[in-house]
């Protein structure tokens, strides 16, 4: 069985990953990529498991490398179940990965994880509830802490060898939209294609005019010989590549020149179909997620009233910046001085050793002039640099 282990990044796929594979890892890189690759092999059963950690992605829309490959595998070789994992505290986001997700495959089984930081948020989640609105099993799970590990794998072996596919839900895009895909699809249900994508993504992709739709692949994987002193964890594996075999033209383009022409272009497409499933999110999410003491705002709400506020957000930008820039260059021009400074007083110290010595004059100067200048001359920056990363790491922590 093929698992693929899919989900935004930071959410703790590395955690279940390592938690479920142990030593039995093989890590390298996407063929052509720079992206990592990580795969295992696990048994449970009796049954042979490949687990494979795809790279962290906020969508499947081919844009960034990650999300190209993630989208390459779910597509080119087909895994029997993908497990997705969500960040109970920000949902609303990794449920938009996951609606994508099965607008590809139908089997699929959620992995709510961090909810120990939704409850200490205040954020209260029903996972059956969840799981009836999306027509998909979901698992609570606490990955650093090891629990539903296990019972996340368990469901996930279930659904893969289900007899039949399931049928999940459908998200309802508005009658101008959902018209327009109708149509595409009369035009691509006779064609081969639907038996390599499913029809209703095939025509939602066609509509956003999706490079990758029409392309033909074939798979190649080359064995290499096993290194006996290397640990298996950091077995590179077998590199898998992807050939391009064909471009076909599908059908539509006709169809979609008069959409242009009443102003759908690709971007357009592109953003109402992200809005409405963003929309469709926000319909279902009072089924299923609750705050406590709604009435009582924490900091972090009360500071985002007024950070992301479009009338007190940019002037506060503006404060912001201008502090970074502040502390970055005023602030720390004396402590750049008091490098300076340091640097010279020990030159001259080195300088008054190396004249006792009777030291070359070429020698002195090179010293003093040479490397206690140039050094200092560096090492004067270093108090600017490090309160601007200071400062950087704080607004990306901030924002995090």
């Amino acid at each position: 069985m093929k698992i693929a282990l899919i989900g935004n990044p930071n959410v703790g796929k590395s955690t279940i990953f390592n938690a479920l594979t142990g030593s039995n890892q093989q890590v390298g890189n996407w063929a052509g990529k720079t992206v990592e690759r990580k795969s295992g092999v696990l048994q449970r059963a009796n049954q042979t498991i490949e687990l494979i950690d795809l790279p962290g992605t906020y969508s499947l829309t081919a844009y960034s490398q990650e999300e190209i490959i993630t989208r390459e595998y779910i597509l080119r070789e087909r895994p029997d179940v993908v497990m997705a994992m969500v960040d109970a505290s920000n949902i609303e986001r990794n449920l938009y990965l996951v609606l994508q997700i099965l607008e590809l495959v139908p089997r699929i089984v959620i992995g709510l994880n961090m909810m120990d930081l939704a409850h200490s948020a205040g954020i209260s989640i029903e996972s059956s509830k969840l799981a009836s609105a999306l027509k998909v099993p979901v698992v609570e799970i606490v990955a650093a802490k090891g629990k539903g590990i296990e019972e996340f794998l368990s469901e996930a072996i279930r659904v893969g060898s289900m007899a039949s596919d399931p049928l999940p839900v459908e998200v309802s895009y508005p009658a101008d939209l959902e018209q327009k895909i109708q149509a595409m699809e009369l035009l691509l249900v006779d064609t081969p294609w639907v038996t390599t994508y499913p029809l209703r993504w095939l025509a939602i992709k066609c509509l956003e005019r999706d490079p990758e739709i029409g392309q033909k692949w074939s798979i190649s994987s080359t064995k290499l010989p096993v290194n006996k002193t290397v640990n298996s964890c950091c077995n590179n594996g077998d590199p898998v590549s992807y050939e391009l075999q064909e471009v076909a033209e599908l059908p539509g383009e006709s169809l979609l020149a008069k959409y242009e022409e009443d102003g759908w272009t690709q971007d357009h497409f592109e953003m109402a179909i992200a809005d409405a499933k963003y929309r469709y999110i926000s319909s279902i999410l009072p089924q299923f997620r609750k705050h406590e003491n709604p009435n009582k705002p924490t900091l972090t709400d009360r500071l985002d009233s007024w950070i992301l506020s479009p009338f007190w957000g940019y002037p506060i930008m503006l404060v912001i910046l201008a502090l970074v820039f502040w502390m970055s260059f005023i602030a720390s021009a004396p402590l750049g001085g008091a490098v300076s400074l340091g640097m010279a007083w020990v030159a001259d110290i080195v300088v008054g050793l190396l004249q006792w010595g009777q030291a070359p004059e070429f020698v002195q100067s090179l010293v003093r002039d040479g490397i206690f200048a140039g050094v200092g001359a560096v090492l004067a920056f270093v108090p600017q640099i490090a309160i601007f990363f200071a400062f950087f790491h704080l607004c990306r922590i901030a924002v995090i």
